[in-house]
């Protein structure tokens, strides 16, 4: 089998393919691996991955993402904030990946499925119609539309749905389902000139019709499937998808690519540590409270390990020179079993990492789903949201968010027992992949 995988994102979008190129190398199936150029170094080198894997580079980063954010071509007048948000994701895939797409049908052309991210989901349902194969669409937040909650953009709504507050019946099924598909016919809007260019380039002799988007993610369309890959042990199961949407749980979890291994300064300072140090780390975005972050902690005289850029911490005291950590990059599956909680912007990633490895996680968001994961863990005990938002985040508000996430000790723990001991979603996506092209 020949799987061309297709990610555009950030690390927390990456991740998962990569683990998942990792597992499908293992199972001697061959991978073409499409990320951004950012993202390169988290693609799998494992022995089995230099046979089987393929990486192609996309000529972009996360940080070309930023020249969309204050001025979209649309949605920026909108009343509702998420659907500017929905035209800067419509500019990243028009202006970035879509102009790839010569590049990248050249390769998935002869393959047996096509396994894309959200934001490359245009492109390989375009691809997927040149060439008929089977095509994954991998979700990593509760994006596929249902009556039982909101769109996570309705924060407040689709928690207390999620934990329980209300049973959904009639009408409020409706508008709950409504949330979602108002958000899918506005970036299908925004995107269908530029993406009936890049059909025309395919060669295809139809313009895409939203009616094949809403097949597709009711689940009633045979050759496109979808796959939600986050904790079904925090999002419950929705009982009204279609046939063709299969739930298998976080995909990069408890990925650690078998090359890597921790630096022996880093091993040491963890080994020293009398208490599990806290963790912090922001992925690939950027950071203007390091000075905060420092200060915070050497009040707490809590150790801590910090993954990311160390230019963005400039006041380096002599305690924290003594109890601080810096390292580029670590994968978190490896790390946060050694910590006592993380500190993150709570993407998706990070969060599905952190609630494997049992430890509170502590949250200050700054967009998208950020906000969701952040007051939907506070809500189950598994973390708390740190602030506000990030920008604004004071010395007070860490301080305060840490010792709250002290108390979520315990039940993260017990969480994290339960996910350790249950199938990979990994596992199961590449189960679910051999199935389908089989049967094509």
């Amino acid at each position: 089998m020949r799987v061309v995988l297709i990610t555009v994102g950030s690390r927390g979008d990456a991740e998962p393919f990569c683990s998942l190129a990792s597992e499908l190398a293992e199972c001697d199936h061959r991978v073409d691996l499409f990320l951004q150029m950012d993202m390169r170094h988290l693609a799998p080198k494992e022995a089995a991955a230099e046979t089987n894997v393929t990486v192609h580079e996309l000529p972009f980063s996360s940080q070309d993402f930023y020249q969309f954010v204050a001025s979209p071509s649309h949605g920026s007048g909108h009343p509702n904030p998420r659907v500017k948000f929905v035209g800067i994701i419509a500019d990243v895939i028009a202006e970035l990946l879509l102009p790839c797409n010569s590049e990248v049908a050249a390769i998935v052309e002869g393959s047996d499925a096509v396994v894309a991210s959200s934001l490359a989901r245009p492109l390989a349902i375009a691809l997927g119609e040149k060439y008929g194969m089977p095509v994954c669409l991998v979700q990593l937040q509760p994006m596929i539309p249902t009556g039982e909650f909101p769109h996570y953009s309705n924060t407040d709504r689709c928690i207390d749905a999620i934990i329980g507050k209300g049973q959904m019946k009639g009408e409020e099924r409706k508008k709950n389902a409504a949330t979602y598909w108002e958000l899918e016919r506005f970036q299908f809007d925004f995107l269908e000139e530029r993406l009936s260019v890049t059909y025309s380039d395919l060669g295809l002799a139809t313009a895409p019709d939203f009616s094949l988007y809403q097949d597709i993610l009711s689940g009633s369309n045979d050759q496109f499937f979808a796959i939600n890959a986050f904790s079904l042990e925090v999002v419950p199961l929705c009982r009204d998808g279609g046939m063709n949407i299969s739930n298998v749980g976080p995909l990069a979890d408890g990925y650690v690519p078998n090359d890597w291994s921790p630096p022996l300064d880093l091993v040491k300072f963890l080994e020293t540590c009398e208490e599990p140090p806290i963790c912090i780390g922001y992925g690939s975005m950027s950071l203007d409270k390091g000075d905060v972050i420092l200060e915070t902690l050497e009040s707490l005289k809590t150790k801590a390990v910090i993954v990311g850029p160390k230019e963005y911490f400039q006041g380096d005291s002599e305690w924290s020179h003594k109890n601080i950590f810096f390292v580029p990059s670590a994968p978190y599956a490896w790390l946060l079993p050694q910590c006592s909680m993380m500190f993150s912007h709570g993407g998706a990633g990070v969060v599905n990492a952190t609630l494997r490895a049992g430890i509170p996680a502590i949250i200050s968001p700054l967009m998208g789903d950020q906000f969701f994961w952040a007051k939907l863990l506070e809500k189950k005990g598994l973390g708390v949201q740190a602030g506000g938002s990030l920008p604004t985040i004071t010395k007070n508000e860490m301080v305060d968010a840490i010792k709250r996430g002290l108390k979520c000790t315990e039940s993260s723990k017990q969480l994290g027992g339960t996910i350790q001991n249950g199938t990979q979603g990994v596992k199961m996506l590449v189960c679910i992949l051999e199935s389908k092209c089989e049967r094509n």
